[in-house]
């Protein structure tokens, strides 16, 4: 059987909408338990097994999401004698705050950008 040839086609880059840094915090925000986590340690310091038994969760489950956080800085954790407490890292959260806040000032109607409407179906008046 012969190999067809195809012309390779340029496929432009495209521009990236979001660092690799805020991939990894937008991943860990993905799931429930760690948003739980996150708004637990927004008030104060936890150690793992006090949120272990708050959260209703194994100790190898939440070390699973404390590991995935840890990872995208979102929490850091602290040794305090035998126990490992858990503390937010607010940098990370105001990198995302400052990014939402670019990303709303661009899609503000005041901002010149009108979103492309045209392929949604008309709206019927319920008069």
């Amino acid at each position: 059987m012969k190999k067809r040839y195809t012309k390779k086609r340029f496929i432009p880059k495209k521009e990236k909408i979001v660092d690799s840094k805020l991939e990894k915090v937008f991943a860990a925000l993905a799931s429930q338990h760690r948003q739980d986590i996150i708004y637990l340690l927004s008030f104060q310091a936890y150690s793992i097994t006090g949120l272990a038994e708050l959260l209703e969760l194994s100790l190898p489950a939440l070390h699973k999401h404390v590991k995935i956080l840890e990872e995208s800085k979102i929490i850091s954790r602290q040794k305090i004698s035998r126990t490992n407490f858990l503390t937010l890292n607010r940098n990370t959260l105001n990198l995302i705050k400052k990014w939402f806040e670019e990303k709303i000032k661009i899609t503000e109607p005041s901002s010149g950008f009108e979103p492309d409407t045209s392929f949604l179906p008309r709206m019927r008046s319920t008069k």
